[in-house]
């Protein structure tokens, strides 16, 4: 095992950042390293005589204090591997005491480990300023307005040609098609191959998008989304674009989070979270919980308006078992709808109506003797002071609607069937928040994490969560829960 750790140590000694240079200059960056031979672990090239031989997943950016993984991150992260085995350090053992057991010397261990943490990244910092100095700046800065996964094969077609530049500034869901692997169409390089020939021949925008029936309503989005819209909307959704969709990024964010969870509310749902989406919180897990939560109502309000006798025959004709799993809680909260949603009603009387309809479920009186639940998927525990307990009747379901004034007794069905599973988090014997758990790649997930009147919980709750759960996941798979029913 000595052996093991000296040779490893040796070879992550050997690597470091180099500039690469030709005869014309600098061209790029790259992290080397190897005992016989020169490996090379990515190259990041800037010079545009010679971008098509760059690695994929470059960020064209400096390391920033908030980062995501990107080439650039790697080349830090192997130099501070690097930097760490010619001070004998081994990176397996950075979590383990910080390679002693003496706490003065784990201390000034841990100064030397973020010392050189900070020294490798201002050292990669410095190789990128030479490389991004000879870049084209023009199709760099539009490069960086893209997300990462697409930036290597955009820098490169905006560093041929002109138009290829223009195109990802006024239209970039085009730019994506036309250069990125996002389209996944029949003969899919075919059709890009003559994409891209028709943009280098000046040809109009709306002939390059017919080749990918691409609506020319797309050309709203910002090339911060336009992915995420080309992969979360339809041909169906263009009206809704030219009427409601923002003209910010941040507000693109948030509509195109908003929308695919309303489509599943019929379409005068989904056209009132279109036009109101972004006035209904300031970020992304904000708007996803309040159209969640309006969407309960919204559902509820549209059974309301259809006789008892059509959800009968509903069931009849269909499966009964998926009937009463899926329909009767709805049907359940129809009954406390005071007034119907319209989809021309202002924000103001649906977060009303919506909270009405919620504090009425939650005072709802639990009828008729409690229903056992099947045995939790997951046995409850207490982790980093918050206790986790699994619901095990109806009757604690109803009472924890109450206490939370929220309308998880809703779900009543669909935990019966062992569709879902239902938890309360407890501190200091005091119920601070309510979780459910859901069947996803027959590996049960966490679904909806809510506090009080469906707040967004505290940060440390929703972490004490997740770690409960990545430990059942680990240690117990699936747990108890059920295998999907096949129909």
């Amino acid at each position: 095992m000595g052996d093991l750790a000296r040779n490893e140590r040796s070879r992550l000694a050997g690597m470091c950042v180099e500039v690469l240079r030709d005869r014309a200059g600098v061209y790029g960056v790259c992290m080397t390293g190897g005992q016989k031979e020169l490996h090379t672990h990515g190259r990041l090239i800037t010079r545009p005589d010679r971008v098509l031989e760059t690695s994929r997943y470059a960020s064209y950016q400096f390391i920033q204090p908030i980062h995501r993984y990107s080439l650039e991150v790697r080349f830090w992260r192997l130099l501070h591997d690097a930097m760490l085995a010619r001070h004998g350090f081994e990176r397996i053992d950075r979590h383990l005491s910080w390679w002693s057991d003496d706490p003065k010397q784990q201390a000034a261990n841990r100064r030397i480990y973020f010392g050189l943490k900070q020294g490798a990244k201002r050292i990669v910092n410095s190789y990128l300023a030479k490389a991004f100095a000879v870049a084209n700046l023009e199709a760099l800065q539009l490069t960086r307005r893209y997300p990462f996964d697409y930036r290597s094969d955009l820098y490169a077609a905006f560093c041929d040609h002109p138009y290829a530049r223009q195109l990802g500034d006024v239209f970039p869901a085009l730019a994506l098609m036309a250069y990125t692997g996002i389209y996944a169409g029949d003969n899919a390089d075919g059709v890009r191959h003559e994409a891209r020939t028709m943009i280098r021949a000046g040809r109009e925008l709306k002939d390059i998008a017919r080749l990918f029936d691409l609506p020319m309503a797309f050309r709203r989005f910002k090339p911060a989304v336009a992915d995420r819209a080309l992969r979360t909307l339809c041909l169906d959704n263009v009206d809704l674009i030219h009427a409601y969709c923002p003209t910010t990024t941040h507000g693109q964010r948030l509509w195109l989070t908003a929308l695919p969870i309303a489509k599943g509310a019929g379409q005068d749902y989904l056209r009132w979270v279109a036009k109101n989406s972004t006035e209904l919180a300031a970020t992304k897990l904000g708007v996803r919980h309040m159209v969640e939560d309006i969407m309960d109502w919204a559902k509820a309000s549209a059974a309301a308006g259809v006789p008892q006798e059509t959800w009968e025959c509903i069931g009849l004709a269909g499966n009964p078992r998926a009937y009463s799993r899926t329909i009767s809680s709805i049907i359940r909260g129809s009954r406390h709808v005071t007034r119907r949603f319209n989809p021309e009603m202002s924000r103001e009387t649906v977060l009303q109506l919506s909270d009405e309809w919620h504090d009425a479920i939650a005072d709802a009186d639990h009828d008729g003797q409690p229903v056992s639940f099947p045995d939790p998927w997951y046995d409850g525990d207490t982790v980093d002071g918050y206790q986790i307990i699994p619901i095990t009747d109806s009757a604690e379901l109803y009472q924890e609607g109450r206490r939370m004034r929220h309308c998880i007794a809703q779900s009543m069905d669909q935990v019966r069937w062992g569709q879902m599973c239902v938890y309360t988090v407890l501190d200091a014997d005091k119920h601070i928040a309510t979780f459910n758990l859901i069947r996803t790649a027959d590996i049960p997930n966490l679904d909806q994490l809510r506090g009080p009147c469906n707040r967004t919980v505290a940060k440390p709750i929703a972490q004490a969560v997740r770690k409960w759960l990545r430990w059942c996941n680990r240690k117990h798979g699936r747990g108890r829960c059920p295998e999907v029913a096949r129909r």
